[in-house]
Formats: structure tokens, sequence, C-alpha cells
């Protein structure tokens, strides 16, 4: 999982979906013998807060079990694990959410889905929506019933041949690395008018057209030593590569096999803001598609 610190935030919620990111959390920490943050958002005190008569009482008693849900949640995490609990306010979760991956210097949040999703598995809700409109740092959304056992047993890049594509091949690679995890190159080839594709994902996919295509994708990249690499781990092996092609991007990133520990890595849309990242209507569409955890990684700066 690309993080580039060793400090893991996880925005956690005393629901099914807050369990999903915890054991999510924990196994990226395991893996990258990494700090994991949990944290809880109290509403912020309104000016006006007199008004409605609830006052600092009611903020005391709601910050009160805030804390102890945080208290149980850091608890159940497994021993070897360097885990930290934070009760913080802020106007809304995902303005506290985000101070805190900045006070902590957090380099991923994790965050749940919420239930009722497509397959069952994701559903975006506002925290999430906002997070994946403007966070600074990788996200990474845990499927609902996501239950971490064991090691990360793989990492899928799932790019394209726009600038954002080497951001995640880096972000791959190094995780890769700190975590020494294999990995699978994934590119979209684009149908031709004939409906076909030019990587000839038809029937049994040929291995080594997979292979031509997928390092054609990364000549069409800004050349930098992670392309390099990326190239060399291709060429001897160390990365297997893979083409999705079709119109219908869910139907074609269903067909792609997906181990129970893996996590995709995507990239953020064209329109994001630099260093922020953006969730662009086909890393929603492959979201749809999938039940493993899904990496979001902030646009280039």
């Amino acid at each position: 999982m690309p993080v580039p610190s060793r400090r893991i935030l996880v925005g956690y919620v005393a629901t099914a979906a807050g369990r999903d990111a915890l054991n999510l959390g924990i196994t990226l920490a395991v893996d990258r013998d990494a700090e994991l943050h949990v944290t809880m958002v109290a509403p912020e005190a309104e000016p006006y807060a007199a008004a409605v008569s609830q006052g600092a009482g009611y903020e005391r008693v709601l910050r009160r079990q805030l804390q102890e849900w945080v208290d149980e949640a850091v608890a159940s995490v497994p021993e070897g694990v360097r885990v930290f609990g934070h009760v913080v306010s802020a106007h809304s979760d995902a303005e506290g959410l985000l101070a805190q991956a900045r006070a902590v210097d957090a380099g991923a949040i994790v965050i749940g889905a919420r239930g009722g999703g497509v397959l069952g598995r994701y559903r975006i809700g506002s925290v999430a929506q906002a997070l994946l409109h403007s966070s600074p740092v990788p996200v990474v959304l845990a499927p609902r019933g996501y239950s971490g056992h064991g090691p990360l047993s793989r990492i899928t890049a799932l790019f394209g041949d726009r600038p954002g594509g080497m951001q995640v091949i880096a972000e791959t690679l190094a995780a890769a690395d700190a975590t020494d995890t294999p990995v699978r190159l994934v590119t979209f080839a684009q149908a031709s008018t004939t409906g076909k594709s030019s990587a000839a994902h038809t029937g049994v996919p040929n291995a080594e057209a997979m292979k031509s295509f997928v390092l054609g994708q990364l000549d069409r990249l800004e050349s930098d030593e992670h392309g390099e690499r990326a190239r060399a781990m291709i060429s001897s092996g160390q990365a297997t590569t893979e083409v999705v092609a079709g119109e219908e991007i869910e139907k074609s990133v269903r067909r792609l096999d997906w181990e129970p520990n893996e996590v995709v890595v995507v990239g953020s849309s064209r329109l994001a803001p630099a260093g922020r990242a953006f969730l662009g209507s086909k890393a929603a569409r492959v979201l749809r598609a999938i039940s493993v955890p899904m990496v979001v990684v902030p646009a280039p700066r």
C-alpha cells in the first residue's frame, strides 16, 4: 500500500464500516511496521450552541463516549502494532481527519465503505466523498466486511497513459519495496471503432501481447527512474502484466482475478488540483466492480 511515511491514520466510527477500516489499517501497519493512529471526530462547538440548549454538558458526554469507542478500538489492535487513539474536534469529519493526518504526518487515510453498494461492497458516503476530492495523501477504502487476514498478497497498479499514471506506478513500487509484495501492472486498452481491443483481450489473453501493450503504455508516460524500473521488473518477470479492454469498464475489470489480500492502486482525475486526490469517473466505475481495498493516489504536484 503506498504510504510515504510510516504512519497510517484510520478514520474510525463505532460501526461495521469503522471495524473494516481498522482491520485494513492493521493489515497495512503490520506490512509496513507502521504506526496506527485511530481517530474519531467530535463536532466542534458552534457559537450559537446555547440556542439549542445542548451546551457544554452535552459536548462533554459526547466526547467521553467517543473516547471510550476509540479506547476500545485501540485495545482490539494486536500486540506488536504501535497504535495511538485520538478524539479531535472539527466542523466536519473530513476536516478533522485531514487536520489530524497533517498533525501526525500520516502517509495515508484509511476509511470504511458504507453498506448497500453495488455487489454489497462499496457505497461512498459524504466523508469519503470529501476526502476523495481533497486529500493531499492517499485515501484507502476498505470494502464492506473486510477482515484483513494475513499480509498483503499483491499490489495492483491500474494506470493509463496520462501523466498521473507514473505517479501510480511510483507509489506502487515504493509500497512493494517496503512490504516485499508482488506487483501487477494493469492498463486500459481503448476499444477501436470496430469494437475490438488493440491488445487483443478476447478469449484467453496472450501474455506476450499484454506485456507488449503495457510496455507501450509505459513508453507514452514521462520517462523516469520508476518507469525504467517497471520495465525492468516486467522484463525479468518480477511484475506481471494484464490489460483491461472493452467499452464497459465494470465488466472488463470483473474479468480480472483478485486475491483476497490484494489492494488496487488508482490515480486521480486529470481535473484534480496538483497534489490533491480527485476520484474520477473511471476510477469510480472500477470501484463498483471490485471487492478488494482501493488506494486513490493524489495527482502529481
